[in-house]
């Protein structure tokens, strides 16, 4: 098993290398270097034109470290996830902007408006004159009009 100063020594100067070719050619390069298990080096060279999928999600799971909720946290911010089978079964709403629809929007705001009219049922009665009462009738108002 190679060490880190294996990787300073011989494979990061070969590396750096290759990635200044490819950034003076304007391609891109992903490499990920690990030397023992969660012990890595990362170098990107991204060029001037926006890369393909492939390569964009190759960045980021390279970039998360093995986080696969951040990984799909970033996904999901630069992708339009709309379409996707598996991540629609555990996201109420997707959160790349083009996915976003009114119809889910109106969804969104309908269950937001029933929980916090529960919630606010569920409460004693409180002096009217209470902030967070006042904010919270304010707050249901807002939405039953943006639903309206």
């Amino acid at each position: 098993m190679g060490t880190e100063a294996d990787f300073d020594d011989l494979v990061g100067p070969a590396l750096r290398s290759i990635a200044d070719h490819c950034g003076n050619l304007d391609m891109s390069l992903i490499a990920r270097v690990e030397w023992q298990p969660n012990h890595a080096n990362l170098m990107i060279r991204m060029p001037e034109w926006k890369p393909g999928g492939a390569q964009r999600l190759t960045q980021l799971m390279a970039q998360a470290d093995g986080d696969i909720d951040g990984f799909l946290t970033e996904v999901c911010k630069r992708f339009d996830t709309s379409n996707s089978h598996y991540l629609r079964q555990f996201m109420l709403q997707p959160a790349h902007p083009k996915a976003r629809t009114g119809e889910t929007r109106r969804k969104a705001l309908a269950a937001i408006r029933v929980a916090l009219k529960k919630a606010m049922d569920a409460t004693p009665a409180v002096d009217p004159q209470d902030r967070a009462h006042a904010i919270s009738v304010d707050i249901l108002t807002a939405l039953e009009e943006a639903e309206g």
